[in-house]
């Protein structure tokens, strides 16, 4: 059941080269779609991304739903995490 994931949302995948390690996972998508965005090292374009998904009240276990979602199948994808995630206002993931 993935209804409570959001339809898509903004990944980076750690390993690839700086300016093709932001992805968008498309909810019920195999795959990432690849972006032009150049937001640094990983660690930079991560702490960007986590901040943009917070901001659409995208937490870090949807984002991770959303990922294997994409990349090992939607059967179960979103299974074990809570139904609404929202972080508190001023909260960073690093």
């Amino acid at each position: 059941m993935t209804k409570w994931l959001p339809e898509r949302c903004h990944v980076v995948l750690p390993g690839l080269p700086q300016g093709s390690n932001v992805v968008v996972c498309v909810r019920g998508m195999l795959g990432v779609q690849p972006t032009s965005l150049n937001l640094g090292c990983y660690a930079e374009a991560k702490r960007v991304i986590s901040e943009l998904n917070r901001s659409l009240s995208i937490g870090e276990s949807a984002e991770r739903a959303m990922l294997v979602g994409c990349l090992f199948g939607w059967e179960g994808a979103g299974d074990t995490a809570p139904m609404h995630e929202t972080r508190p206002s001023g909260v960073l993931v690093h």
